[in-house]
């Protein structure tokens, strides 16, 4: 296809295309009852990964565009791209059968397979041809083992505890291990998944749910939906938790909640959004809202979907719904290949977090800005980056949380980017949020993270750990919280009986 052409215009060759064949009635099968959740964004399917509980399929969604017919297209529009790719490289090209009804350790052998003897063809190994040969290898450097069974030889080559089998006369030695150790960052027990932990935690009992038109869009401190009920007539309907007692003498709690009124529902966006701003600024005014901004920002479900209200970013904790942003990891590469980071301080002057330690760039999301342009905004005015180096920049996934803080429920998705940068770049702050930027190896912002978390904004510090581990600088090998490490960046902890938690392998 167009990437092939534009590969074979730059000078990249190919050696060997991979081609994961997966028969259409196994995707159809896969994306046609795919669920996705919406709380943690773990995808479920009843067949091959079940949603472990009842509560967790009560809240799963199906995506839009996972109808049958939608897939359809897809695929079809899928074979014709990789028909020209094929007709291209169709000599270079091995295909492995990844039907779901297969083994992962067998898909895993095939492709071992196809990619060792594509390596064999083009030299990128050394064969021994003779004993003597095989004899001058140093056994530091390399671990190969030769057998022999009735007629025919027969080669292990071995990896750690693996071993792969060919027939033939010679004999692959791989590298040793150390060969291709990178550098990494061995963390106090337990030091990550604390600073993790933290960052989720909240107790659900301490909130009534906020309600727009059906949909639960935040949660609302009991003292705070108490505030709303006094101010808010017309704008809020505010029912508090009670207590009641039922035809047995039993006491029942009735909950509570904080809905939008629902004649508001039928003005425009912005009208709605206006008569909430009107109680906003007089809760501010009583000293109930604090760190005004004059930043609005979008009220949904879902970042994608249309907005229900937009609030003020003061007001956001209070609410408890959703807040979005932005984070970027700028960072480069020494002349041995050794990863540095840039770091910013907070402006001592910033009203929140001031002095504590940030990425390069980041920032809130507004309203009437796409992701994007919001990063490309901050960019410039953090770090005065120009337009040549804006066009690195790489989206890198997300990273969730939620926490109580004394305003309230603080609940984000940070959008993650990354850009690898020049050596000679030096940012410079153009807004005043910046105190200074410090250019770390990536072992040491990850030390002083995992020694020194309280010199961190508490979701920088999330953000650095998500950035060690894409890097392989945090090692599944050595850190024994490496699985919870990995999902609690994706919110998700829960909350159990008073206990953060959460699922283990077996959805426990």
């Amino acid at each position: 296809g167009e990437q092939a052409e534009l590969m074979e215009a730059a000078g990249l060759g190919v050696d060997l295309v991979l081609h994961l064949d997966r028969p259409d009635a196994d995707v159809m099968e896969w994306a046609g009852r795919r669920e996705s959740d919406p709380a943690t964004g773990i995808i479920y399917h009843p067949v091959f990964n079940p949603a472990p509980s009842e509560d967790v399929r009560a809240r799963l969604e199906r995506r839009t565009d996972d109808e049958p017919e939608t897939v359809r297209r897809r695929l079809e529009q899928w074979h014709e791209e990789f028909e020209r790719t094929f007709e291209r490289w169709s000599d270079k090209t091995v295909t492995v059968n990844t039907s779901v009804h297969r083994r992962f350790d067998e898909v895993f052998e095939d492709l071992v397979e196809a990619v060792d003897r594509k390596a064999l063809e083009k030299g990128v190994f050394h064969v021994a041809e003779t004993e003597d040969e095989l004899d001058e290898v140093d056994s530091s450097r390399w671990r190969s083992r030769r057998t022999s069974t009735s007629d025919e030889d027969e080669t292990d080559i071995e990896i750690g505890n693996s071993a792969k089998r060919y027939g033939g006369q010679t004999s692959v030695k791989y590298p040793a291990l150390a060969d291709f150790q990178k550098e990494s960052f061995v963390a106090p027990a337990g030091a990550l998944l604390s600073i993790v932990k933290k960052c989720n935690e909240h107790d659900i009992d301490g909130y009534v749910p906020f309600i727009i038109d059906e949909k639960v869009v935040g949660w609302v401190g009991k003292t705070f939906a108490a505030e709303l009920l006094l101010v808010s007539p017309g704008v809020f309907d505010v029912e508090l938790e009670s207590c009641q007692l039922s035809r047995d003498d039993w006491q029942t709690t009735k909950p509570g909640s904080v809905k939008l009124a629902a004649p508001l529902l039928d003005l425009p966006l912005e009208e709605r959004s206006a008569k909430v701003e009107l109680v906003m600024k007089q809760l501010r005014r009583r000293g109930h809202i604090r760190g005004w901004r004059g930043e609005p920002q979008n009220v949904a479900k879902h970042f994608a979907d249309p907005p229900l209200l937009r609030v003020e970013r003061a007001a956001v904790p209070y609410l408890g719904v959703a807040a979005f942003g932005v984070h970027l990891n700028g960072y480069v590469r020494d002349e041995d290949g050794a990863l540095k980071v840039w770091i910013a301080r907070r402006s001592f002057s910033k009203p929140t977090y001031p002095g504590l330690l940030d990425q390069m760039v980041a920032g809130g999301q507004p309203a009437g800005l796409t992701l994007r342009e919001n990063l490309l905004k901050e960019c410039v005015e953090e770090a005065s980056m120009r337009a040549d180096l804006l066009r690195r920049l790489a989206p890198a996934g997300v990273v969730r949380y939620r926490y109580e803080t004394r305003k309230g429920l603080s609940t984000k998705t940070l959008y993650v980017h990354d850009i690898e940068l020049p050596a000679g770049f030096v940012p410079s702050n153009g807004d005043g949020e910046v105190e200074e930027f410090i250019l770390l190896p990536v072992t040491e912002a990850l030390r002083s993270v995992a020694e020194c978390a309280e010199e961190w904004k508490p979701n920088s510090a999330l953000i650095m750990i998500d950035f060690g581990i894409r890097h392989g600088v945090i090692d599944p090998d050595t850190e024994r919280d490496y699985v919870q490490l990995v999902s609690g960046l994706r919110g998700a902890f829960k909350l159990h009986k008073g206990k953060l938690t959460q699922e283990d392998e077996d959805g426990k």
